[in-house]
């Protein structure tokens, strides 16, 4: 077989690189990891298993050379993409900074069941919150989460329907909940617990079936951002377009400038993608949930996640005359700013969470 002349030419600049690393200090290490974290971005669209294996072993040596500051800025970039190179996602997953390895952990689909298992056998608190988090958990992953994991750790297991629970799960989940009301609740949520196992817990349960209401604001706001999500559903997204934008904020970051001024700048220049790629980093939200609020044709939800990042209403302004979507009035840019001056990031960052884990109950539902 014919060598791919691209990955060659991948292979040359990554072992230039590492060759680099050898006797270096930790500040060159840094910047080699820098380097490299930069020439990953532009060449994800393409890469291919050569390639990735060339990452692979430069990632790996400079992963040993890095400060955790380092190797978390590289699990963030990573954890997207399911052609990311697989020895340096695994690396991340098992490192024992968990804010190291939390974002592969909540998101990589280069994890498999095995990986995620070692993870719930060997780490700890955070890293086991963290694999609570993934869109899909297998059911032996599940059980290793409520057999070593505190409350937090097992509501947030239950709470996530893509979480498989198994009979023993259940009956261990069972028995303390009768006396956490929280618990109970995520229970009655979901429809893979049989009925006869929910009347264990008896009218305790019954009593607390449905979640307590929010403040009336919050509860308003959340479903404001639901109607967003079931929009959003229907639409795309566009990672693809995404990757020079990740290379942007990720070089800002780097840079200490990604603050609300750049993001203003990117959007008064109409570079879109960056601005959109900011707010995710800043807010912690899937890059293309924010994509699509920004592209969505009602502006509701990205006014949402624009608060929810601390954002003044200036910039809101800002985001609301650039957009090409929307092509609002005058009179309505100014009704819309007026009602985001009333928002408070925590009201927006709690409606987010309520209207998230509502649409994971519901497509749970949906599934089952």
């Amino acid at each position: 077989m014919t060598p791919d002349p691209e990955a060659l030419a991948l292979r040359t600049m990554v072992a230039e690189l590492e060759g680099a690393l050898v006797g270096g200090s930790p500040e060159r290490a840094r910047d080699l990891m820098e380097k490299l974290t930069v020439v990953f971005l532009r060449a994800v669209d393409r890469l291919g298993p050569d390639g990735a294996l060339a990452f692979d072993e430069a990632f790996v040596r400079l992963l040993a050379a890095n400060a955790p500051p380092a190797r978390a800025r590289l699990s963030q970039v990573v954890a997207p993409f399911a052609n990311a190179p697989r020895r340096t996602v695994r690396l991340l997953a098992y490192d024992e900074e968990a804010v190291v390895a939390g974002p592969v952990l909540r998101a990589s689909p280069v994890l498999d069941e095995d990986d995620l298992i070692v993870v719930a056998r060997e780490r700890g608190p955070e890293h086991l919150l963290a694999v609570s988090q993934r869109p899909a958990i297998p059911e032996a992953v599940t059980d290793l989460l409520v057999q070593r994991g505190g409350p937090e750790i097992v509501l947030s297991a239950v709470r996530n329907r893509g979480a498989k629970l198994s009979n023993r799960s259940c009956a261990h989940i069972l028995a303390s909940a009768a006396a956490t009301p929280d618990l109970r609740r995520a229970l009655q949520l979901r429809t893979d617990v049989a009925q006869a196992q929910l009347a264990r817990i008896g009218a305790v349960a019954r009593a607390s079936a449905r979640p307590a209401s929010p403040p009336r604001s919050v509860a308003k706001l959340g479903a404001i951002f639901r109607m967003f999500l079931a929009r959003a559903e229907r639409e795309t997204p566009r990672l693809r377009e995404l990757s020079q934008a990740l290379l942007a904020v990720h070089m800002a970051s780097q840079a200490r400038r990604l603050d609300e001024p750049q993001v203003a700048d990117w959007l008064r220049k109409g570079e879109h993608d960056k601005a959109v790629a900011a707010i995710a980093f800043v807010t912690r939200l899937p890059v293309t949930l924010v994509q699509r609020a920004h592209r969505s044709a009602e502006p509701d939800g990205f006014e949402l996640i624009l608060c929810a990042a601390g954002y003044g209403f200036d910039t809101f302004e800002l985001a609301l005359m650039s957009n090409p979507v929307w092509r609002l009035e005058p009179e309505d840019v100014e009704r819309l700013v007026v009602d985001y001056r009333e928002l408070r990031p925590e009201e927006a960052q709690l409606a987010i969470r309520l209207a998230t884990a509502h649409l994971r109950r519901t497509a749970g539902e949906r599934r089952a």
